[in-house]
């Protein structure tokens, strides 16, 4: 059981994108269950639109609980080789965050 996640402004974007408000609803609480509680819906049974919404985030809430939990361990030792810690590191997370744009929600 986690106390925290992030969540990102793509998920809040494509959230946006499910028009029914209960389906919306239940669309964040399925992925506050998962990224807090471990609870995995059952993607039978949730509205096709929230299946997909979730199918979609689900990669990147297990992604950020296997980095949680190695850091709550102290997190990765450093590789062999890299002791200085004197090697440029890039930050792609904020790079991606700052060119990232509203997702537009499509009809067919």
């Amino acid at each position: 059981m986690r106390k925290q996640f992030t969540f990102y402004r793509s998920f809040a974007s494509a959230a946006r994108c499910i028009e029914n408000p209960t389906e919306r609803a239940l669309a964040y609480e399925t992925i506050i269950n998962y990224a807090l509680d471990d609870i995995e819906p059952d993607r039978e049974k949730l509205p096709k639109t929230v299946a997909i919404f979730f199918t979609l985030i689900q990669p990147t809430l297990d992604s950020a609980a296997v980095k949680a939990r190695a850091g709550s361990l102290g997190g990765q030792a450093k590789q062999k080789g890299n002791e200085t810690g004197n090697e440029p590191t890039a930050d792609l997370t904020s790079e991606a965050n700052a060119s990232t744009t509203e997702a537009a929600c499509y009809t067919w």
